[in-house]
């Protein structure tokens, strides 16, 4: 059998399904008066295509492996990069990652979704640890939410929860 490549994507989609877990209402179709929090955690992977931006979907992606994650990520996005969308299950959250670009991110959220978690590129940058200075990998991570859904000190509580949950996988390459 041959070995499945796993990259930080993967990764960042199988960390975020998880904590979806512990924060439901990020996990929810918001509309204009009532909140539905979603049963199933289907994270959409914004892919870049010629003409613009197409969100394919892993269905129940808190349920995958990392390898099926893998799997499943790199098919959906050369399925939309060849104009093929065919997500069964409709997006619960979206993760946009930018960070190929070397920029900072401020993701607009894919409605009728509560939330969108931006990812920006991976830099070595210092930092003080004890009284020392040493080179870090730093990675950006940007949520935006509907007030609607969840208020600030939620959508906080579920990035802090998120970069500890990432903190633990060590992700530097």
């Amino acid at each position: 059998a041959g070995s499945i490549k796993i990259s930080v994507n993967d990764v960042i989609i199988q960390t975020v399904a998880l904590c979806l877990r512990e924060y439901p209402n990020l996990n929810a179709h918001v509309a204009q008066s009532s909140l539905t929090v979603k049963a199933d955690i289907n994270v959409g992977m914004a892919v870049s295509v010629d003409d613009g931006l197409m969100v394919p979907v892993l269905g129940n992606a808190d349920r995958l492996t990392l390898a099926e994650i893998a799997n499943q990520s790199r098919e959906a996005a050369d399925n939309a990069r060849r104009g093929i969308s065919k997500s069964a299950s409709a997006g619960t959250f979206t993760i946009s990652n930018l960070g190929m670009f070397g920029v900072e991110v401020f993701p607009i959220i894919n409605p009728p979704e509560a939330a969108i978690l931006g990812i920006g590129d991976i830099r070595k940058e210092p930092k003080v640890i004890g009284d020392g200075i040493a080179i870090r990998s730093v990675m950006r991570l940007v949520l935006s939410a509907d007030h609607r859904a969840v208020d600030g000190a939620y959508a906080a509580r579920f990035l802090a929860q998120l970069k500890k949950d990432l903190e633990g996988h060590n992700l530097s390459h």
